[in-house]
Parts: structure tokens; sequence; C-alpha cells
């Protein structure tokens, strides 16, 4: 699997996860987050970011001022229509297993297939 090349958390942010094995890693070292496309096809996947498991680390993400703490959290998964998307994120949750079950459940439709192509 690839990984987060050359930041220096790399895989930290979701060594704690069982990441299914048709997910892509779309992570690109000047990301502030890693992230996963959920399958090979570009146009019917969805992104989604992972954060630190690290709510230290996660307090202080780009969401943040230099130095200073978010309050409350973000959370820690958010999925979006695809990468480089910037319209509304899609879903949001602390829990990966509500994650890969929203994806499950909520197939793209033709619409937002269309819309994501636009975008690749």
């Amino acid at each position: 699997m690839k990984t987060w090349d050359n930041n220096p958390y790399s895989n930290e942010y979701y060594s704690d996860l069982t990441i299914p094995e048709n997910w892509v890693c779309t992570s690109y070292h000047n990301d502030a987050l890693p992230s996963f496309q959920s399958s090979d096809n570009d146009a019917e996947a969805y992104t989604i970011w992972i954060d630190s498991w690290d709510e230290s680390i996660r307090g202080r993400t780009i969401y943040a001022g230099v130095g200073e703490a978010l309050e409350p959290l973000p959370f820690r998964f958010t999925v979006t229509m695809c990468y480089g998307f910037d319209g509304s994120d899609l879903f949001h949750s602390d829990d990966f297993e509500s994650v890969v079950q929203w994806i499950k459940d909520n197939p793209k439709n033709k619409n937002q297939v269309k819309l994501t192509k636009s975008y690749l």
C-alpha cells in the first residue's frame, strides 16, 4: 500500500485502522491529511480524509491558527465527492466503521459520477 510519502507522520494517522483492500491511497506529501479513494474507479469513488487518532495533533491541524488548539476537535474522518472537490463535505464521523458503512450504503448516482468526472 502506498503511504503518505515524505510526510513525517506517514501512515501513523491510520496505522490503527484496517483500510479496506479496495481503497487506494491518494495522499500527496503536501496534503495536510492523508487520503484514500474508496475504489480504483476514479469516477465512482469517494475521497476519505483521515485525521490523526491523537487528539493533540488533530487539535492543531490546518483548521487552527499557528500554535492554536482548535475547539471543538474536527471529526477524524471526512468523506468528499472526490480529491480536489470544492463543494460541501458529504459525511463526517469519528467512527471508521460508520464511514465504511456510509460508503457502502451510498454509491454515487449518475449525477455524482458526472460531477466527479469534471474534477478528473
